[in-house]
């Protein structure tokens, strides 16, 4: 028994999915019920830097993951750097799997040609682009 979790091991053993919740967005839409808040670089880095440190808290946790799901939010808010950070410490303090898929939520307005290849060269290998973003309203 894993006294810290009240959970066995043979708990753990499917594959699960990791959520990062990634709460920015550049302005909150009347329609949303998520956690979302608008923030600017200094709010974010703050974040993600407390996120890292919440990641170190959870090492050695005996769950396994074979998916990444970076939502919000909207995660293209955050710079290639932050997202970067983000899967390394998740593969450096959990168990991923070394093909696990890894999606990430986006505005069509954070998305060109340089944003889509670096995300790809990080491992992303779906984006999810909500239609609400085509509303101006």
């Amino acid at each position: 028994m894993t006294a810290s979790k009240g959970r066995t091991d043979s708990d753990h053993r499917e594959a699960a999915g990791l959520y990062l919740h990634l709460p920015f967005c550049s302005a909150i839409c009347p329609y949303c019920d998520f956690s979302v808040l608008t923030g600017g670089s200094r709010e974010k880095a703050h974040f993600v830097g407390l996120l890292l440190w919440e990641m170190c808290l959870w090492e050695g946790d005996p769950w396994h993951f074979d998916t990444i799901y970076l939502g919000g939010g909207t995660p293209s808010e955050l710079t290639v750097a932050q997202v970067g950070a983000l899967l390394e410490a998740s593969e450096q303090h959990f168990s991923v799997s070394g093909e696990s898929k890894i999606f990430l939520e986006a505005n069509p307005e954070d998305v060109d040609r340089r944003s889509l290849e670096a995300w790809r060269r990080l491992g992303v290998r779906s984006l999810s682009l909500g239609v609400q973003s085509f509303d101006a309203g």
